[in-house]
Formats: C-alpha cells, sequence, structure tokens
C-alpha cells in the first residue's frame, strides 16, 4: 500500500509496530557510532518543537550524543517508554529520561564555558519526544519542549551556568 502511495485504512491492524519498537529500543538502548550510523537515516533531523530552536542533522546529532556527551558521561543512559505505535503523523510517542555521572572528559556545549568532571550525579526530567520511523530506520525526531530536559539542561545539571 505505502509503494502505492495509499494510506493503511483505520481498521487495519499496525504491522509494523513490534518492528517500530525494536528500533526504537534499540536507539534509546546502544548509545554507540554503529548502531547510530545503522539507524539513523541520511536524512535525519532532529528538532526541539519550539521556535526558533536549533535542529540537527546526522552527523551533528552522533556529534553531540556520541562524541560529546558520552566521553564527558561514561555511563549516560537513556531510559525509555514506548509501544511502537504511531499516530496518523506516523510518529511514535516516546518517553525518555537521561541520566549519568559526570566522571569522564570536560563538557563542552559550543558557546559556554567548559565544565570540569566533578563525579555528580545527574537525572533530567522526563522529556516526550515524537519519533518517526520508516523503513526500519529513524528519520525524524521532534522534541516536545520540557522544562529541566534537553543540552541546556544537562549543561546546567553537570554546575553549568546557562
Amino acid at each position: 500500500m505505502k509503494q502505492l502511495g495509499l494510506k493503511k485504512p483505520d481498521f487495519l491492524p499496525d504491522f509494523g509496530q513490534e518492528k517500530r519498537k525494536a528500533v526504537l529500543d534499540r536507539f534509546f538502548t546502544n548509545l554507540d557510532h554503529d548502531t547510530y550510523n545503522e539507524i539513523l537515516a541520511d536524512n535525519f533531523t532532529l528538532q526541539e518543537r519550539r521556535p526558533g530552536a536549533k535542529a540537527y542533522n546526522k552527523k551533528d546529532y552522533i556529534n553531540l550524543a556520541l562524541d560529546t556527551v558520552k566521553p564527558s558521561i561514561p555511563d549516560f543512559t537513556w531510559t525509555h517508554a514506548t509501544n511502537g505505535s504511531k499516530d496518523k503523523s506516523d510518529f511514535s510517542l516516546v518517553t525518555v529520561q537521561a541520566t549519568g555521572r559526570f566522571t569522564g572528559k570536560p563538557f563542552v556545549l559550543p558557546g559556554l564555558p567548559q565544565l570540569e568532571p566533578t563525579g555528580e550525579k545527574f537525572l533530567l526530567a522526563e522529556e516526550r519526544q515524537m519519533v518517526k520511523v520508516e523503513d526500519g530506520k529513524i528519520v525524524k525526531i521532534e522534541v516536545l519542549p520540557q522544562e529541566g530536559a534537553g543540552p541546556r539542561a544537562l549543561y546546567k545539571a553537570l554546575g553549568g551556568k546557562a
């Protein structure tokens, strides 16, 4: 049906739900270059749903998550929850919460002073992400605005003043 440009009728079950959930589970569980390069589509974008929010492409997002955050917070984890179902716009809702301990390399976000490791543990606020999966790849993440979550909240949780 998809190849014909037709939408699935509402009365049919979502046959892709389990595969979509598996992709999402893998993405939020395996924070490594191989997984992210494989699972993120080449045209991937991530953006917070608020005016003026920075948009990330695949390269930018991998750099932020795996080359900036992970070296500073070696035990960084996303606790996530989703059933893999999708809405009428083909997005799956994923609730995530980041946690870890700042024991690695200094943390640097562009435009903000570098932070030195403190050994402190953090837990950010829960955040909701709308994630679109197509053909086994994540093509888009839209982050719903949430105070206490996201890169700036992480910077503050690590001791920075943003």
